[in-house]
């Protein structure tokens, strides 16, 4: 047996039948018949279990298979390796239970490429089941928002980036979801690590084999069907799941201080960072994921603030149109129109709450000054800096006022410098970077972890 194909599955029996079958169907086409398949079940139900049993059973008549069954939590790495070391083959393609086969050749041309001495992993191009979208075509591994499967969700209807999803190319990493090496490779480098049992332990596999003088590629030219997470779910949207995931992402970079160091060596520095396409790095400040608000120390206008707050007597009060009238500079415009808070994506990366809008000052060349977010409680002030954003729209309804293109802000705070269980009364302050001179003008009150409470201006 030259090739032995390894699927992690449990308790989603049509999946994993539909995956078999599309190996079965293409596989009769095929000209290599030297393969085996075997199926890692980590606990599927009896009634699951009997019917995968059943259909190995009559699959066993085209293809050798072998069914490893032993129940423990879900840990990708070492059903991998359970399979990996019961394989006969020379040649290893683990396969996700969700991985539909679309053709005869795809197997092949996997097999043929990680038989070159240098090539390690070897990967192809994945769709989503809904037609020619992009799920994976290579892994890019950033340390703005870790590795990522560049083009995700993009039509695969035209070359991007210079035939990047066309050809078959160098990464550094491909998904674990079709991942082909070689027995002697995968043993030689250590294997899956079992301490990364959901996420990047892929990532890190082809890294190991980078780091051996290996190359990984992507063959674009061979195009599965893949029904992401079906088997497994999201973890995103759980929290715990979520936390493991960036322990996971953590240890990843822990491993290989080159990446930290260096970066992706397929990727350009001159591309941005943390998205899914390939446009070059002329993102804003307040676009990257991993920028955070800094505390400024202004002890001054701190105090200022808390004589200002100390004056306000809490009688709301509005002007001729209807607009709120707040305590503090008659200059000084502002809206806040977003709050929200954000999960982090590095270890290093901290959740951070964020509150957006537009601040500006009347008669003041408003490119002189910059804009900074207050948050009092009690005798504390803090100040925190704020990133521009540009806002055309701002400058129209002010059309008499000067430099107002970059009015816009988001301050994006640390969640560590706030407390979950206290409000804040909320403060524009705007100051002169030439002058010292300063504007400050006061919120509503700010409950961060809430998120939906609105400054007014």
């Amino acid at each position: 047996l030259d090739l032995s194909i390894i699927i992690p599955s449990k308790d989603h029996s049509d999946i994993l039948i539909n995956c078999l079958t599309s190996i079965k169907n293409n596989y009769v086409k095929s000209r290599n018949k030297k393969l085996e398949i075997i199926v890692v079940d980590n606990g599927s139900s009896s009634a699951q279990g009997l019917k995968i049993e059943d259909f190995l059973r009559d699959l066993k008549k085209d293809i050798p298979v072998k069914y490893i069954y032993e129940e423990m939590d879900f840990n990708f790495s070492v059903m991998c390796d359970l399979g990996a070391k019961e394989a006969s083959g020379g040649y290893l393609l683990f396969l996700n239970d969700d991985i539909e086969l679309t053709d005869d050749t795809t197997l092949e041309r996997m097999y043929a490429y990680a038989s070159l001495p240098h090539i390690g992993a070897v990967g192809a191009k994945l769709y989503y089941p809904q037609g020619n979208i992009i799920q994976h075509t290579g892994i890019t591994v950033s340390l703005d928002c870790g590795p990522t499967h560049k083009l995700a969700t993009f039509p695969d209807d035209k070359p991007y980036y210079y035939g990047i999803n066309v050809f078959n190319r160098n990464v550094l990493a491909v998904t674990g979801a079709a991942l082909c090496v070689s027995r002697e490779k995968y043993f030689k480098c250590g294997g899956f690590n079992d301490k990364m049992g959901v996420g990047y332990n892929d990532v890190d596999l082809c890294v190991k084999l980078y780091e051996e003088g290996y190359k990984n590629v992507v063959l674009n030219e061979c195009i599965l069907f893949h029904h992401e997470s079906l088997s497994r779910g999201t973890d995103h949207t759980d929290d715990v799941k979520y936390a493991r995931l960036k322990e996971e992402r953590q240890l990843l970079y822990d491993s290989h201080p080159f990446i930290r160091e260096k970066g992706d060596p397929y990727y350009s520095v001159n591309l941005i960072p943390d998205n899914l396409d390939y446009t070059v790095n002329i993102i804003a400040d307040h676009e990257r994921r991993a920028s955070r608000s800094s505390r400024v120390d202004d002890p001054k206008a701190a105090a200022r603030i808390l004589k200002l707050i100390s004056k306000d007597d809490g009688t709301v009060r509005y002007d001729k149109t209807g607009n709120r009238i707040y305590k503090g500079s008659k200059r000084l415009h502002f809206n806040i129109e977003r709050t929200d808070s954000f999960r982090g994506i590095m270890k290093e990366d901290e959740d951070y709450c964020l509150i957006e809008g537009w601040a500006t000052l009347t008669g003041r060349d408003n490119a002189l000054y910059d804009t900074y977010i207050a948050l009092a409680d009690g005798d504390e002030c803090m100040i925190f800096d704020t990133f521009k954003k540009n806002r055309e729209d701002v400058a129209v309804v002010f059309v008499n006022e000067k430099n107002l293109f970059l009015t816009g802000f988001k301050c994006k705070i640390p969640v560590s410098m706030l407390d979950k269980d206290k409000t804040y009364r909320l403060a524009m302050f705007k100051k002169s970077g030439l002058t010292g001179i300063n504007y400050i003008k006061l919120g509503d009150i700010y409950e961060p972890f809430r998120g939906r409470d609105k400054a007014g201006e």
